[in-house]
């Protein structure tokens, strides 16, 4: 899912271009090193790359080098790819208790149903080991309403997402559902989860 953007960038590791959300966005400085600005607002020129290991590793190779048009030491490249791919994982945890808090969720029956009513949803995550009423149930709700479905994770991690013991079925909606979606994607490049 892509947030609206009329603006383009060019990853640094495959050169092909999009909008600046389908990226991971790093800074370099001399005095600090490069950073992996995981909110895509810290100050200064940045280089964008996929979240891809095969874009992730030609950065860290070379690609950072001439984006930045200096000698910049990304690490190794396995590594370089693992800490990305820890980063997206902890920004995706937290983007989830943040919907959870924040009310951008519909955590459980009673919260998808509502959200599903409203038809705020933007997307639909049912855990792996629903029951198979419940995914019956929410799947072809979700299909009738063209919502993204997500099927990458148990009810224990969902419901760790917000505090609770298991969760079958979690609704997002709002700029925190396009942000969540967009992670649930890189994850998947990187390996990370399936579905």
């Amino acid at each position: 899912m892509e947030a609206d953007s009329e603006s383009t960038r060019t990853c640094v590791g495959c050169g092909t271009t999009g909008p600046p959300e389908r990226f991971e966005r790093f800074v370099w400085a001399p005095e600090t090193g490069l950073i992996h600005d995981l909110r895509r607002k810290a100050p200064g020129r940045g280089a964008h790359v996929h979240a891809d290991p095969v874009c992730l590793t030609q950065a860290a190779k070379s690609g950072f080098n001439r984006s930045f048009k200096a000698s910049v030491d990304a690490g190794e490249p396995e590594q370089f790819v693992e800490q990305v791919r820890t980063a997206i994982q902890i920004r995706f945890v937290e983007t989830m208790r943040l919907a959870a808090r924040s009310h951008a969720a519909g955590v459980g029956s009673r919260g998808v149903d509502a959200q599903l009513k409203s038809n705020t949803a933007v997307a639909l995550f049912i855990a792996q080991d629903a029951g198979e009423a419940t995914r019956k149930k929410y799947v072809s709700n979700a299909e009738r309403k063209n919502l993204h479905i997500v099927r990458a994770f148990d009810g224990l991690t969902m419901g760790a997402w917000s505090g609770r013991g298991f969760v079958a079925v979690i609704t997002m909606s709002g700029r925190l559902a396009v942000s969540a979606l967009q992670d649930v994607e890189s994850l998947g490049r990187l390996g990370c989860i399936e579905g």
